[in-house]
């Protein structure tokens, strides 16, 4: 069975408007969806030799993901910190690894510490930080029906105050 052809199946099971014209197309465009949120690898970092020691941060990087528990959406923003030991990863490094974890059912917790794990393999920080801020239309369409952010912080090593304060920092915009 083609996997259009199965959810086609689901729908009317489900009677979700299977048949209707407007429905026409649905179930591959559904298919062809998920099927762009397989896992894929992470794509490789660009590492600089570096003698810097403050704080490297890359905030307001905006994501969206599927809840792997309802299959409805979360997005928000990322905020990547670090210190830095004796290397650094290029800061273009930093998007490429939020946008290669976000692309796969996820659950936000578990989003921030995969970054955090790429990060300290990469470069070994001092300490390091990925802080998470993101909506998630489960918690607005079913279960508590109320809108509202969900923020999540994956720490390694022992920040420093203003490192914490930089990835904590709302975004403009």
């Amino acid at each position: 069975m083609e996997r259009g052809d199965a959810l086609d199946a689901f729908f009317t099971a489900a009677g979700l408007g299977a048949g209707a014209p407007e429905f026409v197309g649905t179930p591959e465009r559904v298919a062809e969806l998920l099927a762009s949120f397989a896992p894929r690898p992470v794509r490789p970092p660009t590492i600089c030799a570096t003698t810097v020691r403050a704080p490297v941060v890359v905030s307001g990087l905006q994501f969206h993901s599927l809840c792997v528990h309802p299959l409805l959406p979360f997005f928000g923003t990322v905020a990547v910190g670090y210190v830095p030991r004796e290397r650094m990863v290029g800061f273009g490094s930093v998007p490429r690894l939020v946008a290669d974890l976000s692309r796969r059912l996820q659950l936000q917790e578990r989003r921030g510490q995969q970054s955090l794990a790429e990060l300290v393999a990469w470069v070994d920080p001092e300490s390091a930080v990925v802080a998470i801020r993101a909506r998630h239309l489960c918690m607005e369409m079913r279960g508590a029906e109320a809108q509202g952010e969900v923020f999540t912080l994956a720490v390694h090593g022992a920040p420093d105050a203003t490192l914490l304060a930089e990835v904590r920092q709302r975004p403009p915009g």
